[in-house]
């Protein structure tokens, strides 16, 4: 299939400039033709593809920024807590800047889409549709914007959780440390006779008192470990919380993702109909235009043979 295309850009470029030296172009002239058939002049760009191009750059400048502070986050001998915090704090808010930045460049394909439905309708007939093709176009940049952040975010909430598990263990461990440094119970030792001469009836009396005490340091240290066993669920519970919500904010995201690509789809029909619609009333304008210039001519011919008419029954008259 490739071997039956044949390159004709240079008999093409031959063509031109025979055409022009025909025409009795100069060096200079011909030479500024030539010059534009070999350099392409680019169209200006639109403030659509000049703010999706500060979008892209902004969201490189958040992956590399990421990539420059990973080992830091990661890695807790590197870095403080404030520290690893004031990366998340700057990670979230250019990650919310660039949220906001595509929502608004999505926005503003919906007002193009309601401008040119109304404005100039009769001259898009015969233009095409350069501009449905365009919106789909730009809904596709919008879409690849979408997916490299969301892509950057998932990276990001692995080593969030990362980070989440290692200060969960260090919290239990440091509790089941503190359990283990607490002061063992007390025993007393007694002799059948003291060596002041008491008797074990002394003991007798003393010993519920001990126990009482013994009893309430043993209810404390229970208490205690109660308290701490609540707190750490309470903890667990939270960072299950956490991880669930974020969860549900990437399964969102994913779905916010896959029903712009369907919107897309849509739109890319939509165009793809809207072309065969046009190039259907550009044939039928075509055909009234033929035919319109046919009926004038049977009008004006029909005009000299009356006046002809005429002219002959009046000589004829006479």
């Amino acid at each position: 299939m490739a071997s039956s295309v044949r390159d004709l850009t240079q008999k093409y470029r031959e063509a031109v400039r025979a055409a022009a030296v025909a025409n009795g172009y100069d060096e200079a002239r011909l030479a500024k033709v030539m010059a534009t058939l070999m350099l392409y002049t680019t169209s200006p760009r639109t403030t659509f593809y000049l703010t999706a191009e500060k979008i892209a750059a902004s969201i490189r400048d958040l992956q590399s920024f990421i990539a420059s502070h990973e080992r830091n986050y990661a890695e807790k001998h590197r870095s403080t807590e404030q520290d690893r915090d004031s990366i998340e704090n700057e990670v979230a808010l250019f990650m919310k800047a660039c949220r906001d930045s595509i929502d608004a460049l999505t926005r503003s394909i919906g007002a193009e889409e309601k401008k040119e439905f109304g404005k100039k309708w009769l001259q898009s007939l015969g233009r095409g549709s350069s501009n449905a093709d365009l919106i789909a176009h730009q809904h596709g940049m919008v879409l690849i914007l979408s997916k490299r952040l969301q892509t950057i975010a998932e990276g990001f909430d692995e080593l969030r959780k990362a980070r989440y598990e290692e200060a969960n263990a260090k919290k239990l461990q440091k509790r089941r440390m503190d359990l283990h440094l607490l002061p063992p119970h007390e025993t007393v030792q007694v002799s059948a006779t003291d060596n002041d001469g008491y008797s074990r009836d002394w003991l007798k009396e003393e010993k519920p008192q001990l126990l009482e005490s013994r009893q309430l340091l043993m209810d404390q240290e229970t208490e205690a470990l109660q308290r701490e066993l609540e707190e750490t669920m309470a903890m667990a519970e939270d960072t299950e919380r956490k991880m669930i919500e974020v969860s549900q904010l990437n399964s969102i995201f994913a779905n916010y993702v896959l029903v712009q690509a369907k919107q897309i789809e849509q739109i890319y029909l939509q165009a793809m109909k809207a072309t065969e619609f046009m190039e259907k009333g550009n044939k039928e304008l075509a055909k009234t235009q033929q035919r319109n210039s046919s009926s004038r001519l049977y009008i004006i011919l029909i005009f000299c043979v009356l006046t002809t008419t005429l002219l002959f029954l009046d000589w004829y008259n006479g």
